[in-house]
């Protein structure tokens, strides 16, 4: 309980001064095989990974047909196992959030903010080659694009 009670002012305190939104969210995972041993095999690893991880996950017997409704983008929830999740915690499970740009002969141009890689561009290889330059007075600015 005492456990609990943490949680639940930690949660609050992520809601009221972390200025994080409250989603409730339900997260499925669709495992598929050849064989349902190594259907099983595999369903057992994750499982336990996710144990590791403390994360609960929950086989759906009897409910493929809804598990499988619910992951097509049909935009229908058969699932009632809704879980209440922060903005933090849920952006997690957004596996695109950020993109890499590393062309093979390109110049270093920062570093991605998000994924704190190094931002390497050949800009004839890109969609759109223009850029442009910030920076407070006598930074370099026009030394740069000229360079």
């Amino acid at each position: 309980m005492e456990q609990q009670r943490n949680d639940s002012k930690e949660f609050l305190d992520d809601l009221t001064l972390r200025d994080q939104k409250m989603f409730s969210a339900v997260l499925t995972i669709v495992i598929t095989d050849e064989t349902k041993e190594k259907l099983e095999s595999d369903t057992e690893s994750i499982l336990q990974i996710a144990g590791k991880n403390r994360c609960q996950l929950g086989i759906l017997r009897f409910q493929q047909i809804d598990g499988i409704n619910t992951v097509l983008p049909f935009g229908a929830r058969k699932i009632d196992a809704v879980r209440t999740l922060t903005t933090e915690s849920l952006a997690v499970f957004m596996p695109f959030k950020v993109q890499e740009i590393r062309h093979e002969n390109g110049v270093f141009y920062g570093q991605n903010t998000i994924s704190k890689n190094m931002i390497i561009a050949d800009r004839r290889q890109l969609l759109n080659g223009n850029s442009f330059i910030l920076g407070v007075s006598g930074s370099g600015k026009s030394f740069a694009g000229k360079q």
